[in-house]
């Protein structure tokens, strides 16, 4: 499973302007500029991602998550595929904004807002190729999982393995902080 882009890119948005006082101190103004901007440098579009991938050789299916973030993503994809999945959540790219305004906000950058990555499931014989490919024209791009036959859903982080279960909310809709 290859993750095109990073993951939460919209969500570090959206905290960055609803949580405007905090972010901006735990970023400071450049950087808490950078997060808002996050909607448009690099976007929340994935066609240029798409467009690449799905030329590809050993390319099977392609997701564009959004709520639920790249987990909840990655579970759909395996639930459709009638398959297991393993996730490491280690090898997940997140800017270095996302992952402060996170920690700062207790929120799962990667049950949040994921709008801007693409989800690609590819044979493993051909994801360096794939990989190559997409580090040729300059987009981050790491493989992330994989599809099992068995049908158990794990995350890895730090070394140690979780049932991995999909929520009904994104994080950020149930963020207790979030007006509304």
């Amino acid at each position: 499973l290859v993750l095109c882009g990073y993951a939460c890119i919209e969500g570090t948005a959206l905290m960055a302007l609803e949580h405007e006082a905090r972010a901006k101190e735990v970023l400071g103004e450049e950087r808490w500029r950078r997060a808002v901007n996050m909607l448009h440098d690099p976007g929340i579009s994935i066609v240029r991602y798409a467009a690449l991938v799905r030329s590809g050789k050993g390319v099977h299916a392609m997701h564009d998550p959004t709520e639920g973030g790249i987990v909840q993503g990655a579970y759909e994809m395996a639930a459709a595929s009638v398959c297991g999945l393993e996730l490491y959540a280690d090898k997940i790219p997140l800017y270095p904004e996302t992952r402060q305004l996170c920690e700062a906000l207790n929120i799962d950058p990667l049950r949040s807002l994921a709008s801007g990555a693409l989800l690609v499931a590819v044979s493993p014989q051909s994801a360096d190729e794939l990989l190559d490919r997409l580090r040729q024209h300059e987009i981050t791009a790491a493989i992330i999982g994989r599809l099992i036959p068995e049908r158990d859903y794990a995350l890895f982080r730090r070394g140690l393995r979780y049932p991995l279960q999909p929520e009904a909310r994104d994080q950020l809709a149930s963020d207790p902080g979030k007006a509304g």
